[in-house]
């Protein structure tokens, strides 16, 4: 499939305007401002990374417009603060490819900024396994993580100048499939967009929300008789 053209998408005149009003430079931490592909890898991340630290993970800040980089940039700079930046334009996080990340505090929703370095070495070898990466690693952003890759570049460019429309598990190319693994129902693939974190008697179940919905119902039993927890999904009539 050609990737040299970005999608067309529609303008969304209504959603540019609202974003603009009152968003352009305060932190953005919605999942829908992440383009799709970046997304749905995220959300496989983060899965992984509550069972490998026992702590749920949360976006600090995902997309950044030019207006706030262009403020973070000048503090310590032209405007009072510490230099929190060396990049003058939001080239992943301005696209919707890059979040920065963190361990939760005990309410489970504020980043724990303070959390240890060794968190960030287990979420960073999770991330990288889902072929994401850190370019700012070395310098001590332990928490952030992007989706490098020019072909999705110019997409996700693209999506968001139209205002961050909402896009299908189809609307990304068959060549920039994410490598995580799909759930399959009754046979047929299902991407995976969202995993939510179920306690079961025998440790916490790990479930494709997207999954169960495309199906249409889907029921969880604990078998008390095998220790095992079953998903049952039935396909919508």
């Amino acid at each position: 499939m050609p990737t040299g053209a970005p999608t067309p998408y529609p303008p969304d005149v209504d959603r540019i305007a609202d974003y603009l009003k009152g968003m352009s430079t305060t932190i953005d931490r919605d999942w829908e401002h992440l383009y799709l592909e970046f997304r749905k890898r995220l959300r496989l991340v983060f899965a992984e990374a509550e069972i490998a630290t026992g702590h749920p993970w949360v976006i600090g800040e995902g997309f950044r417009s030019q207006e706030r980089q262009t403020m973070l940039y000048n503090q310590g700079r032209t405007t009072p603060g510490d230099i929190v930046t060396w990049m003058r334009h939001p080239t992943h996080h301005g696209a919707g490819l890059a979040a920065d990340c963190y361990p939760a505090k005990a309410d489970g929703k504020t980043p724990d900024y303070d959390a240890p370095h060794s968190a960030f070495e287990k979420f960073r070898a999770i991330y990288q396994k889902h072929g994401l990466g850190n370019g700012a690693w070395e310098k001590g952003d332990l928490g952030h993580v992007e989706l490098i890759d020019p072909a999705i570049q110019a997409k996700a460019e693209a999506w968001v100048k139209a205002g961050f429309p909402q896009m299908d598990s189809h609307s990304a190319s068959a060549e920039n499939a994410p490598t995580a693994p799909l759930v399959t129902i009754n046979g047929k693939p299902v991407d995976p967009d969202f995993c939510k974190r179920i306690p079961a008697p025998d440790g916490p179940l790990y479930i494709y929300v997207r999954a169960l919905e495309e199906a249409g119902v889907g029921t969880v039993d604990y078998l008390p008789e095998t220790g095992q927890t079953r998903i049952t999904i039935l396909q919508r009539p």
